[in-house]
C-alpha cells in the first residue's frame, strides 16, 4: 500500500475546505408562515387558494409554491389517498402537503440545508413535517412538507347533488362494461341513508341501483347519443342531476377494414413546370382522407428518394408521397390495413411499412407510381420521305403540300 505524503495530504486537506467552501448562500433553517385555512365540511378542494392564503414574513426568502400541492385523506385501513380538485369534503381526516421553496432572486443568496432534520416548518404556530431530505440546486432548493392531521365534521346542510362532468360517458365500446361510477361521492347534506333513481329511460344500457352505483355494457345497437337524469332523495327532499352518455363504437378489433381508397387529381409532372398542388379528391362521402404530409420526392444516381422543394421540375424521377387517415367518428368503424389499396386516376399506389392504428383512428404512407421527366427537345419528325417521284411527276408524302419555285424551258 502507497504510503500518503504529507503533501499529499495537504492537498486533500485543501481539496475538502475548498468543497466545503463552494457554497455560500445562507442556510434556511427556520421557517413560518401563518393563515393556513382548514376546509369545511361541503367544500369543493381547492389546493391553489389554500396554498395561496398561506402567508410569510415579508422579507423571508422561502414561499409555498401556489401550484405545487395536494390534499390526502384517511381511509378505513389508515392508508391515504388523494383527494382530487373534482371533490367536495367529507367528513375524516386528511392533511394538506406542500411545497417549500427557496428560487428566485432568494435561489442565489440562500438555501435549505441539506437534510431534513436541519428544518423546521412552523404553520400558526404547529409544526409540519418535512418529507426526505430538500432537493438543493445552485440557484434553487425545494422540500416537500406536510401539514398536520385535521378532522372534518359532517354538518347538517341542505340536500345538494352536483356532478363536473365526471359523470359522463363520452366513448362505450360494444359489449364492454363501463367503469362503475358512485354517485354518493356527490351527494353532500341532507339525511342519509339516500335512494338513487334514474328518472329517464332513454339510454336503456345504463342502471343507476338504489344505492348510487352506475353500472351498464351496451351492445352493437345502441349508437346514439343520450341525457339521462338521475336523482337523489332521502325522504325529506331529492335533488337530480343530467348526464351524458356519448356514443358506442365497436371494438377496435371488429372495425371494418378498408379495401380500397380512391382519388382523382393528381397533376403529371412536366418539365420546367411549377411544382403543382398536391391536392387529390375522394369521393363524396369518403370515410377517408389525406393527411398533411403530401410531398413530391425526386429519385438520386444511387436510387434513394429525397424531399424535391424545387421551383420546377427538372430532368429526373419523382413520385408522390402522401398520408392516407381515417380519424374519428369514422375511424371507430373503419380501419386502414398494409392490404389497403390506394387508387388515384385508376393507378394503384404503394404502401410504405405499415398502418398506425388506435382508439378511433389509423393511418399509413402510400407512394404514387414514378414520373420520369425529360427535357423538351421539340416536335419529333415522321423519318419517312417527304416527297417521291411517279412516272414523271412528283408526289408529297401523305398529301404534303410542295413548296418552292422552277424555271420553265423557255426561260421564264
Amino acid at each position: 500500500m502507497k504510503k500518503i505524503t504529507f503533501l499529499m495530504a495537504a492537498l486533500l486537506c485543501g481539496a475538502v475546505v475548498a468543497n466545503a467552501q463552494e457554497d455560500t448562500r445562507t442556510v434556511v433553517t427556520n421557517v413560518t408562515a401563518t393563515n393556513f385555512v382548514i376546509p369545511e365540511y361541503a367544500e369543493t378542494v381547492n389546493r391553489n387558494h389554500t396554498l395561496s392564503a398561506l402567508q410569510v414574513p415579508a422579507d423571508a426568502p422561502y414561499r409555498f409554491s401556489t401550484s405545487s400541492g395536494t390534499f390526502f385523506k384517511k381511509n378505513s385501513d389508515d392508508t391515504w389517498s388523494t383527494w382530487s380538485d373534482d371533490n367536495v369534503f367529507t367528513e375524516g381526516t386528511y392533511y394538506l402537503q406542500a411545497q417549500l421553496r427557496v428560487d428566485g432572486t432568494y435561489g442565489t443568496t440562500h438555501r435549505l440545508p441539506s437534510t431534513g432534520a436541519e428544518l423546521t416548518v412552523t404553520v400558526d404556530g404547529k409544526a409540519w413535517s418535512v418529507v426526505g431530505n430538500p432537493a438543493v440546486y445552485s440557484e434553487y432548493s425545494f422540500v416537500w412538507v406536510n401539514s398536520p392531521e385535521f378532522t372534518i365534521v359532517k354538518k347538517t346542510l341542505p340536500l345538494t347533488f352536483s356532478d363536473s362532468g365526471n359523470l359522463d360517458y363520452k366513448e362505450n365500446f360494444v359489449n364492454t362494461a363501463v367503469a362503475e361510477k358512485d354517485l354518493k361521492e356527490y351527494v353532500v347534506g341532507g339525511t342519509e341513508t339516500y335512494t338513487f333513481s334514474k328518472t329517464t329511460s332513454n339510454c336503456s344500457w345504463l342502471q343507476v341501483s338504489s344505492e348510487g352505483i352506475i353500472s351498464g355494457t351496451p351492445t352493437a345497437l345502441d349508437k346514439n347519443t343520450y341525457h339521462d337524469t338521475i336523482q337523489v332523495s332521502d325522504g325529506e327532499s331529492t335533488q337530480k342531476i343530467e348526464i351524458y352518455i356519448g356514443c358506442v363504437y365497436p371494438q377496435s378489433g371488429d372495425r371494418e377494414v378498408l379495401t380500397t381508397a380512391t382519388f382523382t387529381g393528381l397533376t403529371t409532372p412536366v418539365y420546367e413546370v411549377a411544382l403543382p398542388e398536391i391536392s387529390l379528391i375522394a369521393p363524396e362521402g369518403a370515410v377517408y382522407r389525406l393527411g398533411s404530409l403530401r410531398k413530391w420526392q425526386k429519385k438520386a444516381d444511387d436510387d434513394s428518394w429525397a424531399d424535391y422543394s424545387g421551383a420546377q421540375f427538372e430532368v429526373g424521377t419523382y413520385r408522390v408521397q402522401v398520408q392516407l387517415r381515417i380519424d374519428e367518428p369514422n375511424g371507430y368503424y373503419h380501419v386502414l390495413s398494409a392490404d389497403t389499396k390506394m387508387v388515384v386516376d385508376d393507378a394503384e399506389w404503394t404502401i410504405m411499412g405499415g398502418v398506425s392504428a388506435g382508439i378511433g383512428y389509423s393511418y399509413g404512407i402510400w407512394v404514387s407510381p414514378e414520373f420520369e421527366v425529360k427535357a423538351n427537345t421539340g416536335v419529333d419528325r415522321i423519318q419517312m420521305p417527304a416527297i417521291y417521284a411517279h412516272q414523271g411527276r412528283i408526289y408529297g408524302a401523305e398529301g404534303a403540300r410542295i413548296w418552292g419555285c422552277c424555271r420553265c424551258f423557255d426561260g421564264t
